[in-house]
């Protein structure tokens, strides 16, 4: 019988060998990998805008971090590409079960600009997601509530233009299929299915990962049009899929 990545039996969905999937599991702040509980929220992409404010240049950036390492080659990449700008405020909230979570206002007044920046992240309920706000000052000053006003419309601007996912377990399957089925298939796997891929040799091999709530339905379709279980392989480790809001 499988264990579920918290030690307790899960479900038996007669596993094959091990498929690799350790890489696509969500690093988390800990150091080790972390499977997310379904509709965990957080970035599809990085994403970068402009914003200006009685002449000061606000630039958001936004982009999916899990880890601090993944935050501070972030942060870093941002200085050097701004080394003029007058402050690099930031915000963050890493992966893990008790995500880690920072906000730094770079030599700008105590609570004007990181404080708004976590607060917009965990208004938003999103995990492993960095936001950064170089400020180019234009000669006028802004005040508290204006600083507070501007950085976080900055970042919530880089935050939309970034897009959102949902983080859910999956399980992936790895069929081999003949090419007289494969239409049958696909069009079963396109409706559930976070990612399908497939390799066209002499027949389709298809590598998908299914929300792990979705598996035993689709297994048994699956086994409907096979005539059965030969073709069909199960990986052992859970993965993460995504799915775009909305969808």
């Amino acid at each position: 019988m499988e264990r579920s990545s918290e030690g307790v039996p899960g479900p038996d969905y007669g596993l094959s060998e091990e498929c690799g999937t350790e890489a696509s599991m969500v690093p988390s702040a800990e150091g080790s990998f972390w499977l997310p509980e379904a509709g965990v929220r957080t970035l599809r992409g990085p994403a970068q805008v402009e914003y200006f404010v009685e002449r000061s240049r606000f630039l958001g950036y936004a982009r999916r971090a899990c880890t601090e390492d993944e935050v501070q080659n972030f942060l870093a990449e941002l200085r050097r590409r701004h080394w003029d700008a007058t402050h690099i405020p930031y915000a963050y909230v890493l992966g893990g079960r008790v995500p880690a979570k920072k906000a730094d206002d770079d030599g700008e007044p105590q609570g004007t600009s990181g404080r708004p920046m976590l607060e917009l992240l965990e208004q938003l309920g999103l995990v492993c997601a960095a936001v950064a706000v170089p400020r180019y000052f234009g000669g006028k000053k802004l005040g508290a509530g204006g600083l507070v006003r501007a950085y976080r419309h900055a970042a919530q601007l880089a935050l939309e233009a970034a897009g959102y996912v949902r983080l859910v377990p999956c399980r992936r399957l790895v069929l081999t299929v003949d090419y007289g089925r494969y239409g049958a298939v696909e069009s079963l796997l396109r409706e559930t299915a976070c990612s399908f891929a497939a390799d066209f040799t002499v027949r389709v091999q298809l590598t998908v990962d299914v929300p792990e709530a979705d598996v035993p339905h689709t297994l048994a379709s699956l086994r409907e049009l096979f005539g059965g279980g030969e073709g069909i392989r199960v990986c052992p480790e859970p993965v993460v899929g995504e799915i775009p809001e909305g969808k």
